[in-house]
């Protein structure tokens, strides 16, 4: 049995004849049969006109691919908000392409227990501009590419992967932190999101791939000493801005074509590292980057016992209480 509730939103008269047009309606509609949706539908506006739907809701039983091919079809040019927090979704994921290219979408709703989204489910969803998720463990590949208006500060704690080009071109997004749970990202992943401005990675991540961070806002960044290659464009940019990496690693990473631009272009980047190592990046020198070396302060304080203190971020000595003549180990620089 289906269940149907039909919601009038606002609603504007005509003077022609005596008859209403229904200027924007929500449907909410409980989906009973996994590939049923637009008899589901269809049945529910009982000859009213679709295009004036701009919010839909539904709940019950996952949507296959047919129900997918369906939904964009129907609702690319009119649906603005669409909440599928009711849904059951076969092993918590949502369908690939389940609303590629649904132009006039702006709101998403999402299960709290969904894990994955799939390819292409947001592809092209040009004036998408808020999802609200819970768990999510996996965006798939091209899940989010060219949403030009999707508005993001922090992605889901438990994401621990992004596929390629998940979030390519999203223009508006503003994540400064990835999740610490993260293990890797396809190629292209952040490409042209020029306002993404994260500084470190977590340390389970052992490549950047081609073009993961190419066209972004990143000016300040850190490689965890896991970090093993750089791909082709995967920090490229346009222009020369003032950029800063560090790298603490003994060997340096292994660079791509143009890994942070090109050589003439890129004066102003700088990569410091530990001087000790600093043999280790002749690669990056040439590369086009500036090579600097990281310094670190050590306070040294002696006590009325005789004994000396010393603290600092470059100290490396377990023990900072010494006695007099024991040698301390700190960084080069």
């Amino acid at each position: 049995m289906i269940n149907i509730n039909v919601k009038f939103a606002a609603a504007t008269l005509f003077l022609m004849g005596s008859s209403w047009t229904i200027s924007a309606q929500e449907l909410s509609i409980s989906h009973a049969t996994v590939g049923s949706l637009e008899t589901e539908i269809t049945e529910a506006l009982d000859g009213a006109d679709i295009s004036s739907v701009t919010k839909l809701t539904i709940f019950g039983e996952s949507l296959d691919n047919t129900d997918a091919t369906y939904l964009k079809t129907t609702f690319k040019d009119h649906l603005e908000e669409l909440d599928i927090t009711g849904i059951t979704f076969i092993d918590n994921s949502v369908t690939d392409k389940l609303c590629q290219k649904m132009t006039t979408l702006k709101i998403v709703s999402l299960p709290t227990d969904l894990t994955k989204i799939g390819k292409y489910a947001f592809d092209g969803c040009l004036n998408l501009e808020t999802v609200n998720w819970g768990l999510v463990e996996n965006i798939d590949d091209y899940a989010f590419q060219n949403c030009a208006k999707l508005k993001l500060n922090s992605l889901p704690e438990n994401l621990t992967r992004i596929g390629q080009y998940g979030f390519s071109k999203c223009a508006e997004i503003t994540i400064s932190q990835l999740p610490d749970q993260l293990t890797g990202f396809g190629v292209r992943a952040f490409e042209f999101c020029s306002k993404l401005t994260i500084n470190k990675i977590a340390s389970s991540v052992t490549d950047i791939k081609e073009r993961v961070f190419d066209r972004t806002g990143i000016t300040d960044f850190t490689f965890s000493e896991n970090i093993a290659n750089i791909g082709n464009l995967a920090f490229f940019v346009e222009g020369n801005p003032t950029r800063t990496f560090t790298c603490r690693k003994e060997t340096a990473p292994k660079l791509g074509d143009r890994s942070f631009g090109a050589a003439s272009g890129i004066s102003n980047t700088t990569v410091k590292v530990l001087k000790k190592y600093a043999d280790s990046y002749t690669a990056w020198s040439t590369a086009g980057m500036t090579l600097d070396y990281l310094t670190h302060k050590v306070n040294i304080s002696v006590k009325s016992n005789g004994t000396i203190e010393a603290n600092g971020s470059g100290l490396v000595s377990e023990n900072n209480s010494i006695e007099d003549g024991t040698t301390i180990e700190a960084y080069e620089g």
